[in-house]
């Protein structure tokens, strides 16, 4: 079943890979900056081993994981409906892992400033590819936006989902201009409040067609 995940196990390839690579310019006791604050400044710190298998083995466990979604997903057929749109979403989630693999590299060999602002518009970028799939979803436990309405009626999946992918392409679109040309946090406050509107709203829109497709709430 991975190697249905050809472009998700590339990713992982290529993170081990510069994982191993990295490795070998550090000292073992040097200390790699993994974690920055708004400001881009450093404020926690790994080994090498650590600090570059922490990657890596996310995105194995991760694989792992997805590739055993037919096994767990009660809707099967459904699963298997939308399933080049879960490979490309699993994709984009792996390459902008990847990447941060590469920049962590980057930043702590010094050929690069750390900047917030370069993960936070590849989020964007993410958020895009993601909402340009949402569409192509079927109703799953596993993939999708899971609430208890959505997952009620093949409805309200497609309506919020329809809305959620519009939202998320804005919202991931807003993120990516706003960490482009405004800098430090206001632009980054400015982006992820696009990203949690793009996220919270669908939900909220679930519940209001659910309890419009059912027009008597329960209990009344």
């Amino acid at each position: 079943m991975i190697k249905k995940f050809k472009g998700a196990s590339l990713m992982t390839a290529l993170s081990i890979a510069i994982g191993i690579f990295a490795v070998t310019q550090f000292e073992p006791d040097a200390q790699i900056p993994t974690h920055w604050n708004a400001a881009g400044e450093a404020d926690d710190y790994m080994s090498p081993l650590a600090a570059f298998s922490l990657m890596p083995l996310v995105q194995i466990i991760l694989l792992f994981i997805f590739s055993k979604l037919h096994f767990f997903e009660p809707r099967g057929e459904n699963l298997q409906k939308s399933w080049k749109a879960v490979v490309a979403i699993i994709t984009v989630v792996f390459a902008l892992l990847t990447a941060i693999q590469a920049l962590i590299f980057g930043a702590a060999k010094g050929l690069m400033a750390m900047d917030p602002n370069i993960v936070f518009a590849l989020m964007g970028f993410m958020f895009m590819v993601i909402g340009n799939y949402f569409g192509k979803l079927h109703s799953t436990f596993f993939i999708g936006l899971r609430t208890p309405w959505t997952l009620s009626s093949e409805t309200v999946w497609r309506k919020t989902h329809r809305l959620g992918g519009k939202l998320f392409v804005g919202s991931g679109l807003i993120l990516v201009l706003s960490s482009s040309f405004i800098q430090g946090e206001t632009g980054i406050i400015i982006g992820m409040s696009a990203i949690a509107a793009g996220v919270l709203s669908p939900l909220g829109y679930s519940w209001w067609i659910w309890l419009k497709e059912n027009k008597e709430p329960i209990g009344k």
